[in-house]
């Protein structure tokens, strides 16, 4: 039996089992990997396993404990035949140790590993428990392809995001689902395009230079188009839903939004009035400590290699966008300050990098009402977890095989 659900932080364990399961799949060229759950009482404690196990190459006896050093591998050999640097087993058991567990393995050499992660599960009482597996809701809507044939095969969908990475991203997962998309970068291009063609569903970031979101739907409502449009924001300020709506919005997406929640929506778009999808809980990240080199590995799980493709277009392009925040804060422009700190901060949330997300939504904070001192303090945070983003190892899924509808652990 398992809990339905456990109080942990979600973006730490999102990041130990991307870890672990993506160290799993490159060291097993054949076989499986599978991944399983147990919950348990122990000296008055609760405490979730989960198990990752392989039929991989395996490690032998004498590095079993070795391999959670930092640099260290069970054979050099590995390094040069998979590229593996040897930290992230180490990240993995710090992450699992700050959630009030481990990790510990089991290996035979050539047949395979198991290794198992424990985290504090927090207070069950009054959580319900499943005696057998269900599916998540998000992935019991199935997969991009399942959607294919019934609601999104040859919808006409109309992406509108100034940031590359957002409008890649959602362009890439509706066309897994054989939607017709276009995009565009602003909302004066957006009203362009719906002047020349006609769309099913638009998906609008209402936060863009040019002309922004809310200007562009009230331009698009007053030539008496009624097309669904999907407001897109990283914003959670209160009252945000109710602006888009007044703009003329017939839905709300928050950033970083899941694959589950966008193919539903837009499929949703056009048999309802009224679409909404709640915002993700809140989360903390704690201090970061300006000179700890440790990745920060995206939580997507990445695995398409055009998913893999856009994150890296964001790695190369991330540090020089935070050096452009860093002018604008020295330059005193908090509108500049805060409209650049709003673009990064969705396109990290959708590239995965949740910390350098909230660092983005603190600048945006501190450029309405923060002091100089806070802003400077608040760029070194986000300079240094720019620098320690990075894409887990390469996965072996190909890139024709269908996206999953979700991306949630």
């Amino acid at each position: 039996m398992v809990p339905e659900s456990v109080e942990t932080d979600p973006n730490r364990l999102r990041q130990l089992l991307t870890n672990l399961i993506g160290n799993s799949i490159k060291f097993t060229e054949r076989g499986d990997v599978r991944i399983t759950a147990e919950w348990r009482e122990r000296n008055s404690r609760s405490e979730l396993q989960i198990n990752v196990a392989d039929t991989g190459i395996g490690i032998q006896d004498a590095h079993l404990e070795s391999i959670f050093e930092p640099f260290v591998q069970a054979d050099s050999s590995i390094t040069r035949h998979y590229g593996e640097t040897g930290l992230g087993l180490a990240i993995c058991r710090r992450i699992a140790r700050q959630l009030g567990g481990d990790v510990s393995v089991k290996s035979i050499y050539q047949v395979g590993s198991i290794f198992s992660v424990t985290i504090d599960a927090g207070p069950v009482s009054c959580v319900r428990l499943l005696e057998k597996p269900i599916a998540d809701l998000n992935v019991s809507r199935g997969t991009a392809s399942q959607l294919t044939h019934s609601e999104l095969n040859g919808k006409r969908v109309l992406v509108v995001d100034d940031g590359k990475t957002n409008r890649e991203y959602i362009r890439f997962v509706l066309q897994e689902a054989v939607a017709i998309v276009e995009t565009a970068e602003n909302g004066k291009e957006a009203v362009d395009r719906v002047n020349e063609n006609d769309f099913n569903v638009i998906v609008m970031d209402m936060q863009m230079p040019i002309m922004d979101g809310y200007t562009a739907t009230r331009a698009i409502r007053k030539k008496g188009i009624e097309t669904p449009i999907l407001a897109l924001t990283a914003s959670a300020m209160s009252g945000d839903e109710q602006k888009c709506r007044q703009a003329g919005c017939s839905g709300y997406l928050s950033k970083p939004v899941e694959v589950s929640d966008l193919l539903r929506v837009v499929a949703e778009a056009d048999r309802s009035s009224s679409i909404k999808v709640e915002p993700p809980a809140t989360v903390t990240v704690e201090h970061v400590t300006l000179n700890d080199d440790s990745p920060i590995y995206s939580t997507v799980m990445v695995q398409n290699e055009v998913i893999r493709e856009i994150i890296q277009e964001f790695l190369d392009e991330v540090e020089e966008r935070v050096e452009e925040i860093a002018n604008a804060i020295n330059s005193n422009d908090r509108e500049k300050t805060s409209n650049l700190a709003h673009k990064l901060k969705g396109c990290a949330g959708s590239a995965g990098f949740l910390p350098l997300s909230l660092c983005c939504g603190r600048l945006q904070e501190l450029a309405a009402m923060g002091s100089e001192k806070e802003l400077q303090k608040t760029i070194d945070e986000t300079r240094a977890i720019a620098r320690r983003l990075a894409l887990p190892g390469e996965l072996s899924r190909s890139a024709d095989q269908p996206l999953m509808a979700t991306q949630q652990i």
